[in-house]
């Protein structure tokens, strides 16, 4: 299987962040500072410096969540198989989108929350409320309540780990 690109897998992530401005860009990288030096601090002195970018950055996070929802439109095709503890890391990582951006200035909100509604309109559309009896047995939280986002009591329309 051939590795695609980002432009291929989030073709929308990558547009928007061309069109995000120096400044916007320096605040959310010096956000994922942070997140950059505890990887680097987890890995051997030699393949630290090779990391350029966090695997959680705020991009990242967004690529992720595109490329999840691209799978969903495509109902997993061409495999029609994902796997549910990827699934899950996806919900995750769209939530912390939401603490990432509620730390940064309002500034990097308004620029990515037009792409962040039309991801979550389009996850919405491709999936269908389930009170969470689909991710329950896999996810303690939603058996211990409502501690989750409405993204966890969806699930989609294939259900591609059965």
């Amino acid at each position: 299987m051939t590795k695609r690109s980002w432009s291929e897998v989030a073709p929308e992530t990558e547009a928007r962040w061309q069109r995000l401005s120096s400044d916007v860009l320096d605040l959310i990288k010096i956000a994922d500072l942070d997140l950059l030096a505890a990887q680097r601090a987890a890995v051997a002195p030699e393949v630290a410096p090779k990391i350029s970018e966090p695997t959680y950055s705020l991009r990242n996070r967004f690529r992720y969540w595109e490329e999840l929802i691209r799978n969903l439109e495509a109902d997993w095709g061409p495999t029609g198989r994902y796997f549910i503890d990827e699934y899950i890391n996806n919900l995750d990582s769209r939530d912390s989108i939401d603490r990432a951006l509620a730390a940064l200035p309002p500034v990097v909100t308004d620029a990515l929350e037009q792409l962040l509604s039309d991801l979550d309109l389009r996850f919405n559309v491709v999936t269908i409320h389930d009170d969470g009896v689909e991710l329950r047995p896999w996810v303690a939280r939603l058996r211990r309540g409502p501690d989750l986002s409405g993204r966890w009591y969806r699930r989609p329309r294939v259900i591609p780990w059965k």
